[in-house]
């Protein structure tokens, strides 16, 4: 296997799982006006909607600099840096969702 090739399904890997977190990120904004306070501002829905968006794209920055910052300084430019990169991103998206899952996401009954 060639490096263009591990790069490539590493790719893969992060790309579906970017797209599964976008789809719970989705499902956990729908499912804000169920649980936030109608009676009080700083808990209604319009106020839990913007932290829960503050907190992503907190998040995502968070994720950016420690895989494509930090981890890439282990690799030094070597031809391993782009799958560690890639795997550090697709394993922070997975736990990611999980969290939002956990948090927002109804269990099948």
């Amino acid at each position: 296997t060639s490096t263009a090739e591990i790069n490539a399904c590493a790719d893969r890997e992060f790309e579906a799982a970017d797209r599964t977190l976008n789809e719970i990120y989705r499902q956990a904004l729908a499912r804000i006006p169920e649980l936030g306070d109608a009676g009080d501002p700083q808990y209604g829905a319009k106020a839990w909607e913007a932290a829960l968006r503050e907190s992503q794209r907190a998040w995502v920055a968070f994720r950016d600099a420690e895989c494509k910052t930090h981890v890439a300084m282990f690799w030094a430019g070597g031809s391993g840096t782009s799958a560690a990169v890639l795997g550090c991103m697709t394993e922070k998206t997975r736990n990611r969702t999980e969290e939002l899952k956990s948090l927002y996401v109804k269990a099948e009954q």
